[in-house]
């Protein structure tokens, strides 16, 4: 294992640090907190059902987790671009550079899966399964922001396409509650590593370290 995998072992196995590991020059070190804990800790749950190896439940959650978010990706186009389109487009997302993600020890894999399924359920109307995919995506790897900004951009579109398809006030409050959700929870894990190391800068000081 290396790299990032290397690192989420190491969480799996000693958890975060209390107190901000330093350098010889007193700059906060690399650490745990830089890592968010889902990919982690259910790869050590899945271990002993492989011999106890972490690195081999790892990359089996990555893989099934390639091949779930290409699975989603195909129903999701399947229906606005047609079958064949859809396979095509699958095809090249599983076998593009990110595909390499899909087979060693990262989040990102369990990370897409969990954002298509998002991105899915809201092309279909389905809000409420949106609000636990949130919160699994910000806390399996930081990017749920991001879905924030789409939430909002989504609540907008709607807005002005609501001639062609009316915006009722159950889908107002999903998005408001949704663009709400995925803002605090981008937001908690700063205020999370805050509170256990006391230090307020304590994941911005840590993702400052591997500058």
């Amino acid at each position: 294992m290396g790299w990032d995998a290397q690192w989420y072992w190491f969480l799996a196995v000693n958890g975060y640090p209390a107190d901000l590991p330093l350098t010889d020059a007193g700059a906060v070190a690399e650490n745990q907190w830089a890592f968010m804990p889902i990919y982690a800790y259910l790869a050590a749950a899945i271990a002993p059902l492989v011999g106890g190896w972490w690195g081999v439940a790892a990359v089996l959650i990555s893989l099934a987790a390639g091949y779930g978010a290409t699975y989603v990706l195909y129903r999701m186009l399947r229906g606005r671009i047609g079958g064949s389109a859809a396979i095509w487009a699958s095809a090249f997302f599983a076998a593009g550079p990110l595909a390499a993600l899909f087979q060693v020890g990262y989040a990102e894999a369990l990370f897409l899966l969990w954002l298509f399924l998002a991105l899915w359920a809201v092309t279909a109307r389905r809000f409420v399964w949106v609000y636990p995919l949130v919160v699994l995506m910000g806390y399996t790897r930081p990017g749920v922001l991001a879905f924030a900004l789409f939430i909002g951009l989504f609540g907008i579109w709607r807005f002005f396409s609501r001639r062609a398809e009316p915006l009722r006030v159950r889908e107002v409050i999903h998005i408001v509650a949704l663009g709400a959700l995925a803002t605090a929870v981008g937001f908690s894990w700063q205020i999370i590593a805050a509170i256990v190391t006391g230090d307020p800068g304590a994941y911005l000081a840590t993702e400052l370290a591997w500058r």
